[in-house]
């Protein structure tokens, strides 16, 4: 009896993840924005605030989970 392994490639599952996160997060920021809109729920400048930094880490996820790199320049070493 023999036991087969695959090896997963850990940069799709990190692709994949990175996905359902920002999908999971623009759910959430989507929910909220009906809720603002429907009158349900106050909206400070705190929560405003944070919602940009959540808009960006959602942009992040979601860059890195189609492109498979995060969306920042290389500077070369040396170059000041």
């Amino acid at each position: 009896m023999t036991t087969d392994q695959e090896i997963v490639d850990s940069r799709v599952v990190l692709r994949l993840v990175s996905g359902a996160l920002a999908a999971g997060g623009a759910t959430a920021l989507g929910w909220r924005a009906y809720q603002f809109v429907a009158s349900t729920a106050d909206l400070s400048w705190l929560e405003m605030l944070t919602s940009l930094g959540a808009i960006y880490g959602i942009y992040l996820l979601g860059y890195f989970a189609l492109k498979g790199k995060l969306p920042f320049e290389h500077i070369p070493s040396g170059n000041v």
